[in-house]
């Protein structure tokens, strides 16, 4: 259990979780590490999934917890896990960022390492001119901000098309196809509104009718995964950071934890 809370504390603090959010250990059970299982969403599925290969330690994206419960009725799995002595860790925002910049990593075709992070630096926005060699990169809030992209709208959309098969995109209102934006913003999930430079690339999970006409009208073009999905590609490079951390652990990504949302093609 330590081990767990040693390993995020060191790769993506808790305390860079928003302040609504509800992370850490939300139910504590077995402090049995030896397998753990990876998700996004601790559905019935999930937990089922857990029992029938005898793992006690549940890492899981979304809080399974999210609101103080008044009563167990609608929190059959909250209750099966206790009952079958399951731990349950959510991370949630506190890892928005390691996936946005994985994302942004995959889209500019660069090592997120080899990223220039603003914030690291201390630079402000007058120094930004100053490195033009590489994307650079800064986080505020669920977002994470890119600049110098040299993608072309295009190019971005055929790469996303590899990485996720099926997506949706509302184009800025000036955009053609071949029109290449200095920012890529990235925030998975449903972050809400944020007032972006015009001009802009957003990539997101999911967005109101309404914020894509705004976003239209501001020449934004807005990229959509769907929800879940943007969070879940991710789950293969943190099983990998756990292996490293913790070689006496096997960690599994769950076999039955999927989007809820299904397209006919």
């Amino acid at each position: 259990m330590e081990a767990i809370e040693e390993f995020f504390k060191y790769f993506s603090p808790l305390e860079n979780s928003l302040s609504w959010d509800n992370v850490g250990l939300l139910i504590p059970g077995s402090s049995d590490i030896s397998n753990i299982l990876l998700t996004i969403d601790l559905t019935e599925e999930v937990l089922n999934e857990a029992i029938q290969k005898n793992i006690k330690f549940i890492i899981a994206y979304h809080p399974v917890i999210f609101k103080p419960l008044k009563n167990f009725n609608e929190h059959e799995v909250v209750v099966e896990c206790i009952r079958n002595n399951i731990s349950v860790f959510c991370v949630h925002t506190a890892l928005d960022r390691k996936i946005n910049e994985y994302l942004l990593g995959k889209i500019l075709s660069a090592d997120i390492e080899d990223i220039i992070h603003l914030d690291k630096l201390n630079i402000g926005s007058n120094g930004i001119s100053t490195y033009t060699e590489k994307p650079e990169i800064f986080f505020k809030d669920m977002f994470t901000y890119a600049k110098n992209n040299t993608k072309s709208i295009k190019d971005i959309l055929l790469i996303m098309k590899k990485m996720f098969g099926t997506f949706r995109y509302s184009m800025g209102i000036r955009d053609i196809y071949d029109s290449i934006k200095n920012k890529i913003v990235v925030a998975v999930g449903s972050p809400g509104l944020e007032p972006l430079e015009k001009d802009s690339i957003l990539i997101t999970g999911e967005m109101s009718h309404h914020n894509l006409l705004f976003y239209r009208r501001k020449n934004v073009t807005v990229i959509l995964t769907e929800h879940s999905k943007g969070e879940r590609i991710y789950l293969p490079e943190l099983k990998q950071k756990l292996e490293l951390y913790l070689p006496g652990s096997d960690i599994y990504i769950s076999e039955f934890d999927k989007d809820p949302v299904n397209f006919l093609h």
